[in-house]
């Protein structure tokens, strides 16, 4: 295996500097194992809470709030559509939803 170049290894003595105008920093809370110092603590988002743009925050199968700690709801895209996959804990549905912004229907001809 060929020689490599050592890489230049970044140090940080105490919290690395905030961006500016970015969220502040948390430091009230005791650091997990693991976690580097300095490191910002999460924020868990729930549907209802508006932060994550999410446009329902019940299970469309059953009907239980998925605001729980067990609930799953990602958002993702397929090209330009966005995507929501959700776990609901209560009746177990896994599935994807698709907010539906204008729908053309037809109706059978009656006869």
């Amino acid at each position: 295996m060929p020689d490599r170049p050592e890489l230049p290894v970044a140090e940080f003595r105490g919290a690395p500097p905030e961006a500016p105008n970015g969220p502040p920093r948390r430091t009230a809370q005791p650091r997990r194992p693991g976690e580097p110092p300095g490191a910002p603590e999460p924020i868990w988002a729930t549907p209802t809470s508006g932060q994550l743009g999410v446009p329902f925050s019940f299970c469309p199968r059953c009907g239980a709030s998925l605001d729980g700690p067990r609930a799953f709801v990602q958002e993702l895209w397929v090209s330009e559509e966005s995507v929501f996959h959700v776990w609901c804990p209560g009746c177990g549905f896994v599935g994807n939803v698709v907010p539906v912004h204008r729908m053309v229907g037809h109706e059978a001809e009656g006869g």
